[in-house]
């Protein structure tokens, strides 16, 4: 592995004392929603191809094309997350247009994220109201894709220039590079100060927030990388197989679950996948016991929702249909859209 270098940029503990103080220069007030919080709570939900599942008190959003919709809790109906009878969705301004491949954060009932046609600009969506939060300092041509917000600051993968870029999210500021680190396929969780991450030679990685003590967990062929319970679980592609694993977070304790995996996400201490080359979702154990076939619809992504104790299910190749089952894979029906 290359050796990892980063450079450090000069302000990076004055903006910290700052954000605490609580108003710039000029009255604008300071950028305070993510302080004191840690991470969101769905990891597993990163794993998505769109990365665009994210959950509040009353509702949960995801992405279909360019747009958001969002799912009503209480009536179980989804609408395009706009409510201007005359707009098209198209305008970055709507509330209901998301652009291209971005990742949707939640924090305080108020989602986030930074769409790959405006990477200067992190949107903040309050409902249906959709504001230019923050300008960030970042490059226009790194080809960000997938991010996570962490202790106030914005994690990016910068994929054109194989480094990952921190933001602060004070102000806007790139205040540290690292080098080397590409993200591949899905795979980024960071957890008690600790990044976790797949590189551009299918290596399972991790190092501390500030870069140091990095070092490789799995060096062969892993993806798809989330934690549930403690532990890592991620898929390795073992030529004639690919086996879903799980082990501790240092990297020991390695258990095959199951081969034949491609997509998955865990609830309940259960996990919800589907298999290559059959239709179908499927659920079992974790530790592999108890396999059987929720529905042999042809499934895409598999959204976890913790607080609503619910799944969602996009389906391959049918353009707009959307299941919902409970956390225990029972009661599996289709929603309707509104207008």
């Amino acid at each position: 592995m290359k050796k990892l270098t980063h450079r450090i940029l000069a302000g990076v503990l004055a903006a910290g004392l700052l954000l605490l103080a609580g108003c710039r220069g000029g009255g604008e007030e300071r950028i305070t929603d993510f302080t004191g919080l840690e991470a969101e709570n769905n990891q597993g939900n990163w794993m998505m191809n769109s990365a665009a599942f994210a959950e509040t008190e009353d509702a949960v959003y995801f992405k279909s094309n360019f747009s958001l919709y969002r799912l009503s809790k209480a009536t179980e109906r989804i609408t395009i997350n706009c409510d201007d009878p005359a707009c098209d969705h198209e305008n970055a301004m709507c509330s209901g247009y998301l652009g291209g491949m971005t990742t949707v954060h939640s924090f305080h009932d108020k989602l986030y994220f930074v769409d790959s046609a405006s990477p200067e600009t992190l949107f903040r969506l309050d409902g249906t109201e959709k504001t230019a939060y923050l300008t960030l300092d970042r490059d226009p041509d790194a080809g960000y894709s997938y991010d996570r917000i962490y202790k106030d600051r914005l994690y990016s993968f910068a994929v054109y220039k194989k480094r990952m870029d921190v933001t602060d999210l004070s102000t806007g500021e790139t205040v540290v590079s690292y080098e080397d680190v590409t993200r591949y396929q899905n795979g980024f969780v960071i957890e008690d100060d600790v990044i976790y991450h797949i590189s551009a030679d299918l290596e399972l990685c991790a190092m501390g927030i500030d870069g140091e003590n990095r070092r490789v967990l799995e060096g062969d062929r892993a993806t798809r990388l989330m934690s549930y319970g403690g532990r890592l679980y991620f898929i390795q592609n073992q030529g004639d197989d690919i086996v879903l694993i799980s082990m501790d977070k240092d990297g020991g304790d390695r258990r095959e679950i199951m081969g034949n995996m491609l997509y998955y996400n865990i609830l309940n201490d259960q996990i919800f996948y589907t298999v290559l080359g059959q239709a179908g979702l499927f659920a079992m154990d974790l530790d592999g016991g108890n396999p059987r076939r929720l529905t042999g619809e042809d499934v895409a992504e598999i959204g976890v929702f913790e607080r609503w104790d619910k799944v969602l299910l996009t389906l391959s190749n049918q353009e707009g249909r959307v299941l919902l089952m409970d956390g225990d894979g029972s009661n599996i029906r289709e929603l309707e859209y509104t207008t």
